[in-house]
């Protein structure tokens, strides 16, 4: 194995340790499916080990592993633009026997709702956003790091988590977000 090669698999290898975990919750936030999420880890680490085998250096190599997993994503995305999620109706699942809120309790049931309500909410409003702060505050990254992602720069993605939490924290007092009103 020449000493290019071997220098790169240690680098992925140290890369897979670090970062494996947080590719893997923002794949899976961004795909909804375990699976696909594993799926596109894996092609995201092949796809870094074979450019950095051709010889091109990388200056942040989250930052980059992060980068490849998005345009994965929007890769798929847009191949998959018809089908559409199977929802399973709540009524459906009574017919059949399997009561869920029987199984979890009603309190948990409704702050889940009422959390992923929130979210929804933050979601439909501003995507972009929404983005910024899963990588932030889900996937731990710094605004350095979420710039060299998106392309933004460092101050752009710091003013918009700052008002993205203003956002949040407005729709989480004052309700579901229906109200058409600013966050003040």
């Amino acid at each position: 194995m020449n000493p290019q090669k071997q220098k790169t698999n240690g680098e992925l290898t140290t890369a897979y340790n670090e970062y494996a975990e947080a590719l893997l919750r923002y794949c899976y936030h961004k795909t909804h499916s375990k699976d696909d999420a594993q799926e596109i880890v894996h092609d995201t680490f092949v796809n870094a080990q074979e450019y950095l085998e051709k010889g091109n250096e990388v200056e942040n190599l989250k930052a980059f592993l992060f980068r490849i997993a998005n345009n994965i994503i929007v890769d798929r995305s847009r191949k998959h633009k018809n089908q559409k999620r199977c929802e399973i109706p709540l009524e459906s699942l009574n017919e059949k026997g399997v009561h869920p809120e029987s199984m979890y309790g009603m309190d948990l049931i409704k702050r889940k709702i009422e959390a992923e309500n929130i979210l929804k909410d933050v979601q439909k409003t501003e995507g972009a956003d929404y983005l910024l702060f899963l990588l932030r505050y889900i996937d731990g990254l710094k605004p350095t790091e979420i710039a060299a992602i998106t392309g933004l720069t460092p101050n752009h993605v710091s003013v918009r988590l700052h008002r993205m939490l203003k956002k949040a924290s407005w729709v989480a007092k004052n309700g579901n977000g229906e109200n058409k009103g600013r966050a003040r």
